[in-house]
């Protein structure tokens, strides 16, 4: 429980499972109460709702009477603005408060959290009177009540959200805000004092720049659609070798291989993710005494983190490579597209295959899950990819929704015709087949074929006619793709000399 007293301070209260009978009945939230004989322990808790060096315990000793003078505050708000969120000045590991404008939702979305538990949520943009703007992830329980709040009111257009008692988490260094479980209460376009006047500035301030506003009901977005399909820059995987600037792309391939020389799992660290490492620390001695055992702890290397020794979980972090009909590309999985694609937590499948051997670097079966599976990928060009000419692409986000990989797939336009054109051999086509177009390589196949006719003038895309080639003839390619290098991008001059050097061997009839 959240306790306030009348001048706003709040505590943290417990009442144990065998005390709970005695106060179970009396004990209301949004109630005022006089308590006599609390326990005062040590704020030991493992979650720590609040920076006090104390918490209160109900036991049976304790009494509990209704109170009809309350003077203090209602809710006894403690904004904290976006910009000390976004700086970092408001600390991870307690709840804070926090007020904004709505103004933009995503649709709900179905995920598995790092320990495997199934879940779903829906992210909001959130926007401060100063203009700067904030994500906030809405679990479970929150989630279905700002949705039950929209679809009661789509002609809204004006929607403040009160957080009180939220999470703030920082991600590799970018920070966010989320509800905490259970302890969280969601305020949304509420009649109170604070609403009101934030949503009168608000509206204020909008009106010198617009004259116009969506409705909640327009500003939803229908993420995975808006963000694979208009949003985001597509890109076969050569071009991406073409990029010169740090950018998201979304490409579409297949899953080939996962990389069995690389590590698939890491110990990260709680608050931000990023890779823990071991150190050794010297605890002081009471007595004042140098001869002290060392401890070994885990110290998060982001230097961005605020926390030294941190609390660490397994992560995923699987090296796959992924090909199109334009190349083969290294990407890598993270921890939450893997548990979603799998199911599992990473810890799980450490417990599962570390009992059996001792080689971390045993590659689980169930990574056969997404081997032959085509997915649209959104990956990030970092800088480093940029200014080294390497690949090996962090994955951002993938889906494998049939009707969003159909429309990515009409976007392929590879290579230019010239570049073919030393590859341009006598052609057939199946009288069935006579339309042009990518296909899949997997299920092409050239059955009664015929020759062409000499006015046939159509000539198959890049993509169908590599494949061709290569379904005809045995391919003996001496340049292969390193499964534990980062690759070096090649230039166009470069894969023109790779095409030329291919030796394609003619098939034997038997």
């Amino acid at each position: 429980m959240v306790l306030m007293d009348e001048k706003g301070t709040k505590m943290q209260a417990t009442v144990w499972s065998n005390d709970f009978k005695k106060h179970e009945k009396i004990l209301q939230q949004n109630e005022c109460y006089t308590v006599f004989k609390p326990r005062f322990d040590k704020n030991n808790q493992k979650f720590k709702h609040f920076d006090t060096k104390y918490v209160l315990t109900f036991n049976l000793e304790t009494t509990i009477r209704k109170c009809n003078n309350f003077i203090g505050p209602t809710h006894g708000f403690e904004f904290s603005t976006f910009k000390s969120i976004k700086n970092g000045g408001v600390s991870s590991e307690f709840r804070t408060d926090f007020i904004g404008y709505v103004e933009e939702w995503f649709a709900r979305e179905d995920t598995t959290t790092r320990y495997g538990k199934q879940s779903y949520k829906m992210d909001l943009i959130l926007r401060d009177l100063e203009g700067i703007a904030l994500k906030l992830t809405l679990w479970e329980e929150y989630c279905d009540q700002m949705q039950e709040y929209i679809s009661k009111n789509k002609e809204e257009e004006h929607i403040v959200l009160i957080v009180q008692f939220g999470s703030v988490h920082d991600y590799k260094g970018t920070i966010n805000v989320a509800n905490a479980y259970y302890i969280t209460k969601l305020f949304i376009n509420e009649r109170n004092e604070e609403i009101v006047n934030f949503k009168r500035s608000y509206i204020g301030k909008a009106s010198v720049t617009t004259s116009t506003h969506r409705s909640i009901g327009q500003s939803g977005v229908t993420s995975n659609e808006d963000e694979f399909l208009h949003n985001t820059t597509f890109s076969t995987i050569r071009q991406i070798r073409e990029i010169a600037q740090v950018m998201h792309v979304i490409v579409v391939g297949t899953v080939m291989a996962v990389d069995k020389d690389s590590e698939w799992y890491y110990l990260g660290c709680e608050s931000c993710n990023c890779k823990a490492s071991p150190s050794l620390q010297f605890p002081e001695d009471d007595n004042g005494s140098d001869d002290v055992d060392p401890k070994e702890v885990l110290v998060c290397t982001n230097k961005k983190c605020k926390r030294d020794v941190v609390p660490a979980v397994h992560m995923y972090k699987v090296s796959i490579q992924v090909e199109d009909c334009t190349g083969i590309v290294n990407l890598t999985l993270f921890d939450r597209d893997t548990v979603k694609l799998l199911g599992l937590s990473a810890k799980q499948l450490v417990d599962k295959y570390l009992q059996v051997s001792d080689d971390e670097k045993t590659i689980p079966a169930e990574f056969n899950a997404f081997i032959n599976k085509k997915y649209a990928f959104k990956i990030h060009v970092k800088k480093y990819n940029v200014d080294n000419k390497v690949d090996g692409f962090s994955i951002n986000k993938l889906v494998d929704d049939p009707a969003i990989i159909a429309k990515l797939e009409k976007k392929f336009d590879v290579v230019p015709f010239e570049e073919f054109d030393s590859m341009i051999l006598p052609t057939t086509v199946s009288s069935s087949q006579s339309d042009a177009g990518v296909k899949d390589s997997k299920s092409y196949a050239v059955d009664d074929s015929t020759p062409l006719p000499k006015n046939y003038e159509s000539r198959k895309s890049p993509c169908d006619l590599k494949r061709t080639l290569e379904d005809s003839n045995d391919l003996d390619n001496s340049y292969s793709v390193s499964s534990t290098k980062s690759r070096k991008i090649e230039t166009k001059e470069d894969i023109k000399a790779q095409m030329k050097d291919k030796l394609l061997i003619p098939k034997l009839e038997k």
